[in-house]
């Protein structure tokens, strides 16, 4: 079963005040570190390029989910900063129905900032991320300007076929 980290933060995010948006990074940076090295990490809904590269580990190999808005953007940043991190980075789009198709318990964590919110369907969102990890992978849940992160959560996974009733 994969476990899921969650981090609210209902004040992170807003630019205007950068030290709520520097101690969000911090909370990140630290949930973020707790990946093994070497670990094969699905990052959904890849919005921000390189940003998030920047506090995995070592080694890690990463695929960046893309949006329909992400697939058209320069990806030369990314490689950049995964050649300076000693990643590998490989890049998924999403299909007509907003969702990449992943092959099945094939990465060790998921990383998603802000991704459930913006997701078209969460629960497909949500059942796509937990079928692509293995037994034993984790999926790092971060929900920007959510407060209750998990009210959010249990309203996605409600009719999830994936969860034990």
């Amino acid at each position: 079963f994969s476990v899921l980290l969650l981090l609210g933060v209902s004040e992170c995010m807003i630019f205007p005040n950068p030290i709520r948006y520097v101690k969000t990074q911090e909370k990140c940076v630290r949930l973020f570190g707790s990946i093994n090295k070497g670990a094969r990490i699905l990052e959904c809904d890849a919005r921000d390029g390189a940003k998030y590269l920047y506090y995995l580990p070592f080694g890690a190999a990463v695929t960046q989910w893309l949006n329909a808005d992400e697939v058209n953007k320069e990806r030369g940043p990314v490689h950049i900063a995964a050649q300076k991190l000693g990643l590998t980075v490989d890049f998924v789009k999403e299909n007509e129905n907003k969702i990449p198709l992943l092959e099945p318990s094939n990465f060790d964590a998921a990383i998603s900032v802000g991704a459930v919110k913006r997701a078209h369907d969460p629960i497909v969102f949500v059942d796509t991320v937990l079928k692509s990890l293995r037994p034993d992978g984790k999926f790092y849940l971060v929900e920007p300007g959510v407060s209750d992160v998990e009210s959010l959560l249990a309203a996605a996974l409600d009719d999830s076929p994936l969860v034990a009733q």
